[in-house]
């Protein structure tokens, strides 16, 4: 018995199948989109990893030059804080005016303040020999040297009020307790030698 057109069409197989079956163009399209996708995923797994590894392999040479730069730019503020002494021992000496001392010791005051971040960890002298004049004692002691900068602190402060008043004697004095409460304290336990030095 025939079955009538309205039937066929009726009827869930009624499109006309190829002799290798039904195209399943919907199924298809999902496994080439599942397929690509599969491959992006991989791609991006590798390219993590691969940054991973570049990362890794360049921050310890980054973490090394951090701790030489440090140490670079910590000399160079000593370097600073030694040459405002100087500038001030003149005036004592008769060698300069007070304007001169007055802007010296402004400035010891002010260049003070930023020794306390002149000292991150990897800047020592067992890291860095012959470079650093910084002993590894300054992370084993924080709080004696924290002291000794609170010292260096209340001492340039100090020096910076001696000279306002004009009087030579109480520069001189306060000088002598600067380089003794703090700058030689610090020197002596904490401070190495360089090369060159």
């Amino acid at each position: 018995m025939m079955r009538s057109v309205a039937g066929e069409k009726a009827g869930d197989d009624w499109w006309p199948r190829p002799a290798c079956g039904r195209i399943d163009l919907h199924h298809e399209v999902e496994g080439n989109l599942a397929l690509k996708i599969g491959v992006c995923l991989t791609r991006s797994i590798v390219c993590l990893i691969l940054i991973g590894l570049i990362v890794s392999g360049w921050s310890e040479p980054c973490a090394a030059e951090d701790g030489l730069a440090a140490t670079k730019h910590r000399q160079t503020v000593m370097d600073r804080l030694g040459d405002d002494m100087k500038a001030i021992k003149r005036y004592v000496t008769g060698q300069a005016d007070q304007a001169a001392a007055l802007s010296a010791a402004q400035d010891l005051d002010e260049t003070a303040s930023l020794v306390p971040s002149l000292f991150p960890k990897g800047s020592d002298s067992a890291k860095w020999p012959g470079k650093s004049a910084a002993k590894p004692e300054i992370w084993d002691n924080p709080d004696d040297f924290q002291q000794l900068l609170q010292a260096l602190s209340a001492g340039t402060a100090d020096l910076r009020k001696s000279v306002g008043t004009g009087e030579a004697t109480n520069v001189q004095s306060s000088m002598r307790a600067l380089a003794k409460n703090a700058c030689g304290a610090c020197h002596e336990n904490y401070r190495g030698r360089r090369d060159g030095e």
